[in-house]
């Protein structure tokens, strides 16, 4: 399924110029890029959640589930980039 999306101007000209220099099409660029974040986003909260279960081993003898540490994630504000 193809959708259009708006892209501000600056990544719509980095996106032509990687098309021109990979031949590849701007589009399937952009839904590359965007898959490959979610799955580093989804990465990186996996070792949140690693660390948080380690983390409550290490203070209370009993690790917590992964399921327990993602609500206490859930409740936390976002960092700041």
């Amino acid at each position: 399924m193809k959708r259009t999306v708006e892209v501000d101007d600056s990544l719509y000209q980095d996106l032509q110029e990687i098309s021109r220099l990979t031949g590849e099409d701007p589009g399937d660029l952009l839904a590359r890029a965007l898959r490959e974040w979610l799955q580093l986003r989804e990465d990186l909260e996996d070792g949140q959640v690693a660390a948080e279960r380690i983390a409550e081993y290490n203070r209370t003898g009993r690790a917590a589930t992964q399921d327990e540490i993602r609500e206490q994630l859930s409740r936390r504000p976002p960092r700041r980039a």
